[in-house]
């Protein structure tokens, strides 16, 4: 099945060849070959917070900005409400927010798109956007003529495929980033083919197949970009594995007392449901299937019963939330998830909904321990930002999870829960309780993981990597 994809891979090989495979960070410059820098995605880290793209495109923008001010830099991004706006952060990235509110409910044939159906304002709303986004890309390009431009377009979504499949210059590069393609969520999540994930699929392979160059966060999601997207093609050979740059700037431990996190908590639930002496389970991220929700509470009465202490917190968008359908990755509902455990132990279990990304790091003070279920995961921000406030994570070793905790020997420095799904509950369950029983090494574990992320994802160092490896790019086209 995956060899019918080579057909439709011709473009992209002759597109991906522009950019060659054989780049070097041996070849450095304290000013690449580039002017103007333009990144698009459907959130931000402000008004529109979903998840990881949103975190990272922060961080990569401001540290370009920080290393090469002479860069002019443009994110567009979806708007948080009926408004089209445009304004200059503290950092001087030009953002343009995009609302993707309905544009033609005056028009009588508006009445035909069935609005009141779910499915059908989930579709509207997508193309809105992707509308708008393609016309503003065009818009800012227009400005930046005859300069040497960089455009970063996430795949999820496929925002900027119109553009792509149009633009031909050879001042202009495009680049396509793998996060997590659709075509890989919907197997993990189990997501029905609705229409709406049928053009979505359709527009990420549009704008994969035509660019010049495309980057991985991890080797993981490249080997399932090429099986379940790509198909086995030539091209493949050609994508760049560069991770993320982390947060490293707002996640650092001590940002506020245990007490105060624990107050911070109890808040945000809206119940004294930890204290002093409780021994807190935090699962920081969505709650979804892919995450390793139902993982998480399979081991949740082993744990309780043998540690009436024990709180379980869940931080993040769930089922519950009228906020559920953010993005194709299906949230699950808490009360669902509560059938999966005896009654007794329920109320030793909360769901918080969706948490500020600024205050996660207060927030996360109070944490004792963090599991990461991730069935597989591209480059988890979660996992980076636990890290870097050195708080102890008990992982399964898989997907991108596993490249991203990894030291140099190939030794995972979190607690390792092997692979086995089957076998992740138990496993969890007695490293939860493991660790409750030797705080030296609950801190020994937190320590050396957040030695590894801050030296293997330093921003400034990644940013360069990126930002270089684009700008050899760019002069190869030419």
């Amino acid at each position: 099945m995956l060899k019918r994809y080579s057909l439709f891979c011709l473009p992209l090989v002759a597109s991906l060849t522009i950019a060659s495979y054989y780049y070097t960070m041996a070849k450095s410059s304290t000013t690449p070959d580039l002017d103007a820098f333009i990144c698009i995605s459907s959130e931000d880290d402000i008004y529109n917070v979903k998840g990881g793209i949103g975190t990272y495109l922060a961080v990569l923008t401001k540290e370009i900005k920080r290393i090469y001010p002479h860069m002019e830099i443009h994110w567009i991004t979806k708007s948080h409400n009926a408004s089209d706006f445009s304004e200059i952060d503290a950092f001087g990235i030009h953002r343009h927010y995009l609302s993707d509110t309905n544009p033609y409910q005056d028009k009588p044939f508006c009445k035909h798109l069935e609005l009141s159906d779910s499915a059908g304002k989930a579709l509207l709303d997508q193309e809105v956007f992707l509308n708008k986004a393609n016309a503003k890309l065009s818009e800012i390009l227009a400005t930046l003529k005859g300069k040497k431009v960089a455009i970063e377009c996430g795949e999820w979504e496929g925002i900027a495929h119109q553009v792509f499949r149009v633009i031909d210059n050879k001042d202009i590069l495009k680049v396509a980033r793998i996060h997590t393609p659709l075509a890989v969520t919907m197997i993990s999540n189990k997501l029905p083919v609705s229409t709406t994930n049928k053009l979505q699929l359709i527009h990420e392979y549009e704008t994969l197949n035509n660019v010049d160059c495309v980057t991985s966060c991890t080797n993981y999601m490249k080997v399932l970009l090429v099986e379940h997207v790509l198909g086995d093609c030539q091209a493949a050979d050609q994508i760049r594995v560069i991770p993320n740059p982390v947060d490293s700037k707002n996640y650092k431990p001590g940002t506020c007392s245990r007490s105060l996190s624990i107050d911070k908590v109890n808040a945000l639930l809206g119940k004294k449901f930890l204290t002093q002496d409780t021994y807190n389970i935090y699962f920081i991220g969505s709650v979804e299937t892919r995450k390793g929700a139902e993982l998480a509470m399979a081991a949740v009465a082993t744990i309780a019963a043998e540690l009436p202490q024990a709180r379980f917190c869940f931080f993040g968008h769930h089922g519950g939330n009228a906020s559920k359908n953010l993005t194709a990755n299906t949230k699950l509902a808490p009360e669902i998830l509560y059938e999966k455990i005896p009654v007794q132990y329920r109320d030793q279990v909360a769901f918080s909904g969706y948490v500020d990304h600024a205050e996660l790091p207060s927030i996360m003070e109070s944490g004792d321990v963090f599991p990461i279920m991730y069935l597989g995961d591209n480059f988890p921000g979660a996992v980076a930002e636990i890290s870097l406030m050195e708080k102890p994570i008990l992982a399964l070793s898989r997907g991108g999870v596993h490249e991203m905790l990894c030291d140099k020997n190939g030794e995972l420095v979190a607690y390792d829960l092997g692979t086995s799904l089957k076998e992740a509950p138990a496993k969890l369950a007695q490293g939860v309780i493991e660790l409750y029983h030797n705080p030296q090494q609950r801190l020994n574990i937190g320590r050396n993981l957040g030695a590894l992320i801050r030296g293997k994802y330093e921003p400034e160092k990644i940013t360069r990597e990126i930002i270089e490896f684009y700008s050899d790019c760019l002069l190869k086209k030419n």
